[in-house]
């Protein structure tokens, strides 16, 4: 008897052993991958606060300085790696469940994997969202005053009426960017802005696209005239009777799109 339980104990331990060490190799082997390379610490750059594994970042949050600044631009990049999600989870980090931001101005670019974290926009006056995230969309009236959309999203919003948004405070914002090689029907778009008969003064982030650099932003799908944003003026808006935004004539965009031109690594 005595002897089988040494036995048994040393099995056990057998197995112990044996799988500490793979447990050992498989760190090792991450340790060699940089991507899988895990920043243990928040780090702070200009206006947020991130996470980061390997070469990708996670925003967690809005820095002191951000927090102060009358226009918030959610960024493509931070220190080199590329932003990938917000408030997710990275490792040991746990993500906001929501993410109080009182900027005046907020600019979201179409960048990030949106998990549930849910954004909070008490005091904000404008709000500019390129896609359909629902995670950043406000769910309380009384949290935002207006939110420009892109072309389609917009046209999505206005089948619906629920408790969450003010229809009379969404808007189709008459400037959009779009980086890929489709026109703005795909709805592919990367940015929106507001901007009513002058110069274009929040510049968007570069978009990132894997092989390529980006080489700005042109006024026609061919990328042929590139847009000068210290010279050139956006065109003035057309309004009805009632004052609203004419965002379709003739079935066709009034606003002014920029297309984002790439060259080949």
């Amino acid at each position: 008897m005595k002897k089988k339980k040494m036995i048994a104990i040393f099995i056990t331990m057998e197995c112990i052993y044996i799988s500490l060490l793979l447990t050992g190799c498989v760190l090792l082997l991450r340790s060699c991958n940089p991507d899988r390379i895990i920043e243990r610490r928040l780090i702070t750059n200009g206006d947020f606060v991130y996470a980061r594994l390997g070469k990708k970042a996670s925003i967690m949050g809005i820095s002191e300085e951000g927090k102060k600044k009358d226009t918030l631009v959610f960024q493509t990049k931070l220190d080199e790696y590329r932003v990938t999600s917000i408030g997710t989870q990275i490792f040991y980090h746990r993500y906001s469940d929501n993410l109080d931001i009182i900027n005046p101005n907020v600019y979201f670019c179409n960048a990030y994997v949106y998990y549930d974290v849910y954004m909070n926009y008490d005091g904000t006056k404008n709000i500019y969202i390129p896609s359909d995230y629902n995670n950043c969309f406000p769910r309380e009236k009384t949290y935002y005053a207006n939110v420009f959309l892109s072309y389609n999203l917009y046209k999505f919003f206005l089948k619906y009426d629920t408790d969450w948004y003010d229809i009379d405070k969404v808007y189709c914002a008459n400037v959009m960017y779009y980086s890929s090689e489709y026109d703005y029907q795909s709805d592919h778009c990367f940015f929106v802005d507001d901007v009513d008969g002058k110069t274009i003064s929040v510049i968007p982030p570069d978009p990132c696209r894997e092989g390529y650099k980006f080489m700005g932003w042109y006024k026609e799908q061919e990328r042929i005239n590139k847009w000068d944003f210290e010279n050139d003026v956006v065109p003035k808006k057309k309004y009805d009777e009632n004052g609203k935004y004419i965002y379709m004539e003739d079935d066709k965009y009034t606003g002014t799109i920029l297309y984002a031109k790439w060259e080949e690594i």
